[in-house]
């Protein structure tokens, strides 16, 4: 899956469990909040590093794997934390930015030995 659509799915996802619609009491200002807490946290996802390589291609199918699991650990870790800390999706969103950084962190990347390689070169550095 592209990492654009689990963006997509994780904050219209989020934003849903953020506001607590099944708790009655669902007014605007919630769901502004909670809007704001998904988009934070997608956000932030995108913006930490993946597998070593902070700006991949985006046809890196390895990075592409690599978004998708740091949108999907930092969304379920935000409900985990939201869940936690009640009626507080701004932290909970900060939480799940943590560990998407904590998931790309983690994720097998390049070597820095191979990304200094030079290619024309047959890989040694003259």
């Amino acid at each position: 899956m592209n990492p654009m659509q689990t963006s997509v799915a994780v904050m219209a996802v989020l934003t849903v469990l953020f506001c607590r619609p099944f708790q009655g009491q669902l007014s605007l200002t919630a769901v502004l909040v909670a809007l704001v807490a998904a988009l934070a946290l997608v956000l932030g996802a995108w913006c930490a590093p993946a597998t070593g390589r902070p700006f991949a291609l985006s046809g890196d199918a390895a990075w592409r794997r690599a978004k998708n699991v740091q949108l999907v650990v930092g969304a379920v870790v935000a409900y985990a934390a939201l869940l936690l800390f009640t009626d507080m999706p701004g932290m909970a969103a900060i939480w799940g930015i943590f560990a998407a950084l904590g998931a790309g962190a983690l994720m097998p990347g390049a070597s820095p030995t191979q990304s200094a390689e030079d290619p024309t070169t047959g890989g040694r550095l003259d």
